[in-house]
């Protein structure tokens, strides 16, 4: 292999897996079945930390972590229909996850976002008008949009700006 080949290849490696990697993604969004949850209680710390809002999700289900030791992480499956704290054989829509001192993660606590708009974002969060839409398969989450005010976020900060 010449040194032109190598270069090429260098080049194309790269572009072909982040090419796989975000049509695997983009395909994760087209499975499952939707499901729209509020977000709140977020720890106002960490909520705006670069490009990403963290938020804590509301599953309707209230505080089902009852762990007494808080450093070991449990795993969890709830059910999200009908809800319920465990899953059982009736459950349609399991969510996995664990329970923590944090309460209970999915990994599907993040939404990225542009950086110009985290501020206009972290006011409408704070003020409780949040919900994400999540695709859910065989017990796995992908986070598909965010919304404030029942918009998608791009839809909400554009409308905004024109007031």
């Amino acid at each position: 292999m010449n040194r032109a080949q190598q270069l090429a290849l260098a080049i194309a490696l790269p572009l072909a897996l982040l090419t796989a990697n975000a049509g695997w993604h983009f395909y994760k969004l087209g499975q499952g079945v939707e499901i729209r949850l509020p977000i709140q209680g977020f720890d106002p710390r960490d909520l705006l930390a670069g490009h990403y809002l963290i938020y804590q999700i509301d599953y309707g289900l209230g505080d089902f972590c009852t762990s007494t030791d808080s450093t070991k992480r449990q795993r969890q499956t709830i059910c999200l229909q009908p809800k319920q704290s465990e899953a059982s054989a009736d459950c349609a829509i399991p969510l996995e996850g664990f329970c923590s001192n944090e309460g209970f993660k999915a990994g599907i606590e993040r939404f990225y976002i542009p950086e110009q708009y985290a501020s206009a974002l972290d006011q409408a969060i704070r003020g409780q008008k949040g919900e994400i839409v999540l695709m859910v398969k065989n017990g796995k989450a992908s986070v598909k949009d965010l919304l404030i005010e029942g918009k998608p976020w791009l839809e909400f900060i554009k409308s905004n700006k024109l007031k």
